[in-house]
């Protein structure tokens, strides 16, 4: 039984992996280099996060205006340019999974104002994006990432977009309710440290459905192993087909 739990486990890492995973990744989309006094000075990066992305990444920092993404976010040139306006950055390493795991640990314990998540480069997770944003808000990283997603409808029979406002809303909600933490944000799924499991299944289900039908049927199969899982690792994927 221990060593069929341990298999679960990995073959869901690969799962998650494949989903937030960029095949099409390429050390170009990183853009320039820029120094930690100028990531600080133009953009009031915390200084204590960027020495430790710097430590983890031999001190290779690089920007992002944007990821290639971003624009599938917006469905006209106006919002694209209005979220544009707000200057929204990341500042990006490439790094190893234990060392995002490990940086994620201690940006929670740093007073900043920047949201930090990761994405893996490759559907093994050996290599993972590593990225802050100038930003603590869910609803800015999810356009940045481009998020642009659609769920079936079972009373009009249409696909519908998800809205990138109810998700942060729900994601804000249950980080009051469960102290989550954002782990990953890609433009087709987000993945979340639950420190605390909901005592309401049913309500949890619920909310989990409206805004995700694909999460338990595509990404654990069925409800039962998706407790199972939150159980053994405290970790839930979001993803949308």
């Amino acid at each position: 039984m221990k060593t069929l739990k341990i298999i679960q486990i990995i073959l869901l890492t690969i799962a998650t992996n494949i989903i937030l995973s960029q095949p099409e990744f390429k050390l170009a989309h990183f853009g320039n280099k820029i120094t930690k006094s100028e990531a600080q000075s133009r953009y009031k990066y915390d200084d204590v996060l960027l020495t430790i992305m710097e430590e983890a990444s031999s001190n290779k920092l690089y920007i992002l205006t944007e990821t290639p993404e971003t624009r599938y976010a917006f469905t006209n040139d106006k919002d694209y340019e209005k979220f544009k306006s707000k200057h929204i950055v990341g500042i990006a390493i490439v790094t190893s999974k234990d060392q995002a795991d490990e940086i994620i640990l201690k940006s929670d314990k740093i007073k900043n104002q920047n949201l930090v998540y990761f994405k893996p480069i490759d559907m093994f997770g050996t290599k993972m994006l590593l990225v802050a944003l100038n930003t603590d808000e869910i609803i800015d990283a999810l356009k940045f990432e481009g998020f642009s997603n659609h769920m079936f409808n079972k009373q009009t029979k249409t696909f519908d977009p998800v809205s990138k406002e109810e998700l942060s809303k729900l994601l804000e909600e249950w980080d009051l309710k469960y102290d989550t933490k954002i782990l990953s944000i890609g433009y087709s799924g987000v993945t979340l440290r639950m420190n605390k499991l909901p005592s309401d299944k049913a309500a949890f289900v619920q909310q989990l459905n409206s805004i995700c039908p694909d999460a338990i049927a595509q990404v654990y199969m069925s409800e039962e192993k998706m407790w199972k899982m939150l159980e053994l690792q405290k970790i839930i994927t979001l993803w949308w087909d």
